[in-house]
């Protein structure tokens, strides 16, 4: 195949995966317009309701919400008080998906300096993290987390072993940018965070 038809092949395959994050996105956005626009009475009822059950899930699964605009939106109905949001059952799980798998790991996650270096490393089970990566059943956070590699090492190593030639080439990588971003953010088929760049600029 000419490098010509591989690109035009990369074209297609990301446009794809951008038409379904943006379907994705209109439906989200139509679910916010449809809760902002109710009354007030179901707002009350919604927070009255995450009150009882204490959980971000069963309160948007109940009113058939997405559990991260509900994130959201629970301290602007609830008079501007997050300490019922943050005493939620499962806060760190949506804290997470609402502000990005990298803001959360800044905040929650301190490593010690021999953690860094091991998740820094190039390991010598290279062979298994590049099977987990063709086989295509783990998301990268997961092929990260299981070999214990900081993500942006696990571009880094792809990359230097010929897998991809940029990192917007890594298989799913518009799931990866909407779990690192946050907020449900759709990726837009061409941004790049940049991850490999950062990791050589860390050394």
């Amino acid at each position: 195949m000419s490098n010509f038809a591989e690109n035009d092949n990369k074209t297609i395959q990301r446009l794809k995966s951008v038409i379904v994050c943006m379907q994705r996105e209109i439906n989200r956005l139509t679910e916010i317009v449809e809760a902002r626009t109710s009354n007030n009475d179901l707002a009350m009822k919604i927070i009255e309701y995450f009150h009882q059950c204490g959980s971000i899930k069963k309160t948007a699964y109940k009113y058939d919400l997405d559990p991260v605009d509900l994130f959201y939106q629970i301290p602007e109905w609830d008079r501007g008080c997050r300490e019922a949001l943050e005493n939620a059952d499962d806060y760190l799980e949506y804290s997470v998906e609402a502000n990005g798998r990298n803001q959360c790991d800044e905040e929650y996650n301190e490593y010690s300096p021999e953690e860094l270096i091991e998740r820094n490393r190039t390991p010598e089970t290279m062979d298994e993290i590049l099977a987990d990566y063709n086989r295509g059943t783990l998301s990268l956070y997961e092929i990260a987390d299981k070999h214990y590699l900081w993500i942006n090492n696990l571009f880094r190593l792809l990359k230097e072993n010929g897998i991809i030639d940029e990192e917007t080439d890594a298989r799913g990588y518009g799931d990866f940018y909407a779990e690192y971003v946050g907020g449900n953010v759709v990726w837009n088929g061409i941004e790049s965070l940049d991850l490999i760049k950062q990791f050589y600029l860390s050394k």
